[in-house]
């Protein structure tokens, strides 16, 4: 499991979910909101994420592939953030019956004007992170599982791609998990006498 799968993928699938929700599809309608913002979110993610795969493999070469990630990371975690005020807004108008019934005063007081706006930016700053990609010649991988975030596998699983400049530390990291946990050096190894860690040795080449 790259990356990626691991940490944004779980970041965008509670982004996409909270899209979908009919409570913040509800709110946004009473608002008169433009659904085709939350619609233009959603698409721009699906782009940039085409190339993630990419993206992991590049890193390595292109410190700037890997600003671009951090780029993207930044601009998911933003986006949950401001989609976590929206849904808890939306939540409190529906406990209360009087905001469905007065628009006008939900809208005087919480700021809708400012979520809007927020939600253009998102769409600004990912529409450059989408240019950027094409800069940097990521491309999509057709087999990526971005469209449905797929899980990872449940068992305990590291895959290294690329490894530079570590292979004195790889080779006392294999000396390490071979060698014996006898009772007088039990306090130096013990860390790497573990079973989880035997996949590591496994995929090591």
């Amino acid at each position: 499991m790259v990356w990626w799968e691991a940490v944004l993928s779980p970041a965008l699938q509670v982004l996409f979910d909270k899209l979908a929700s009919g409570d913040v599809l509800n709110i946004v309608k009473v608002w008169n909101v433009n659904e085709l913002l939350l619609d233009k979110l959603k698409i721009s993610y699906f782009i940039n994420t085409a190339v993630l795969d990419d993206a992991e493999e590049k890193q390595y070469l292109n410190p700037a592939v890997e600003t671009w990630i951090d780029m993207l990371r930044d601009a998911v975690f933003e986006a949950e953030d401001t989609l976590d005020e929206l849904a808890t807004e939306a939540l409190r108008c529906k406990l209360e019956p009087d905001s469905q019934k007065y628009p006008q005063q939900v809208r005087s007081s919480w700021n809708f004007i400012a979520m809007k706006s927020r939600i253009e930016e998102l769409i600004t700053r990912l529409e450059y992170i989408a240019k950027q990609k094409d800069i940097l010649g990521l491309e999509s991988n057709k087999k990526s599982c971005y469209g449905k975030m797929c899980r990872g596998p449940s068992t305990p699983l590291i895959l290294v791609s690329y490894v530079y400049g570590r292979y004195t530390e790889k080779e006392e990291l294999i000396k390490l998990l071979v060698s014996d946990c006898d009772d007088t050096n039990r306090h130096r190894v013990a860390p790497f006498c573990v079973i989880p860690v035997i996949p590591v040795m496994i995929h090591i080449h």
